[in-house]
């Protein structure tokens, strides 16, 4: 269903969104075999996350965070 030409595309749209919809994948509509429009699921706004706390969950702390991570030689070999 990734592809399909625009005569079809004309008969059949309405089923073929509420497929795109439930299946949530993309189809691209030809025309004599070239590409001319792509139809994407719409994402809503609840599922995106910006701003502030859109990165909330995704680091992990395996280490002790208050520790330095070397100690004074280590610096002063960088010198």
């Amino acid at each position: 269903m990734n592809v399909i030409s625009v005569s079809k595309f004309k008969s059949s749209c309405l089923k073929l969104f509420d497929e795109i919809a439930n299946s949530h994948k993309s189809l691209t509509i030809t025309k004599r075999g070239n590409p001319i429009a792509d139809v994407v699921p719409h994402n809503s706004r609840k599922s995106l996350k910006k701003g502030f706390g859109c990165m909330k969950g995704t680091a992990i702390c395996s280490n002790d965070i208050i520790s330095p991570v070397c100690d004074e030689n280590d610096w002063n070999a960088l010198k």
